[in-house]
């Protein structure tokens, strides 16, 4: 299960539902007690600022050209 929503402008991610509680003897034992897991996104610029250097030398090292490499970046972004 993975939702994305937003509340007062922050993008947020579902990921799923806490499944695990503990009990008085302090053993584990599933429970559907709902409580979602949400995870804050990164902006979409922040990702990219810090993302970009990394998938250029990946596509870097799959293709051995430096300009392809970042039009492949470029295209990849673009995708995401």
């Amino acid at each position: 299960m993975t939702d994305d929503v937003t509340l007062d402008g922050v993008a947020l991610r579902v990921t799923g539902v806490s499944e695990m509680s503990k009990t008085a003897t302090n053993r584990k034992e599933p429970v559907d007690n709902g409580v979602p897991i949400v995870r804050a996104l990164p902006r979409f610029e922040s990702f990219y600022e810090t993302e970009f250097e990394a998938v250029v030398g990946l596509a870097y090292s799959l293709s051995g050209s430096r300009l392809g490499s970042e039009g492949l970046a470029q295209e990849a972004f673009l995708a995401a």
